[in-house]
């Protein structure tokens, strides 16, 4: 791919302020639980979640369930950038 066809893609994925939050917050950390980034970032549920779909689709991030007999978490990692 092209570097304006990456540059493309890569201004789609951010067109939306918060979504980049959320990468920057993953140069200091190499992954985030949900709570954490929400309260780092102080996101609402619905925003935080909707933004985080958006960019497990986009393969930014991966995220990845922990089911336990007595709770669950979220913890979201990036992945590697071409």
């Amino acid at each position: 791919m092209c570097r304006e066809g990456k540059l493309k893609k890569l201004n789609q994925a951010f067109e939306n302020n918060l979504r980049l939050r959320i990468m920057f917050a993953f140069l200091v950390n190499n992954q985030l639980d949900y709570i954490s980034l929400k309260v780092l970032q102080g996101f609402t549920d619905w925003s935080l979640g909707s933004h985080l779909k958006n960019l497990e689709k986009k393969n930014y991030i991966d995220l990845i369930r922990l089911l336990s007999i007595e709770s669950s978490a979220l913890v979201i990692r990036p992945l590697k950038w071409e």
